[in-house]
């Protein structure tokens, strides 16, 4: 029962870490604007490279998250 909790909270957590990254690599300009600051400063000189890398890093911490669901899950 009691790793049976654990499971569901670690999914639950991997789930909405999932839901973050997506969230940020289909649109930049909110994770941008959560996370409150650039990933380069410069200002709106770099707003389309700082597009680019938000979307990058939603990507790859949504596909990390994905991956470890697939892991626990059928594994």
């Amino acid at each position: 029962m009691f790793n049976a909790v654990k499971v569901a909270v670690v999914l639950a957590m991997l789930i909405a870490f999932a839901a973050i990254g997506t969230g940020c690599a289909l649109n930049p300009d909110w994770g941008i604007r959560h996370f409150s600051r650039t990933l380069m400063g410069g200002g709106d000189l770099r707003r389309g490279w700082n597009r680019m890398q938000m979307s990058a890093c939603g990507l790859i911490f949504a596909g990390f998250a994905l991956w470890m669901v697939y892991v626990l899950i059928f594994r």
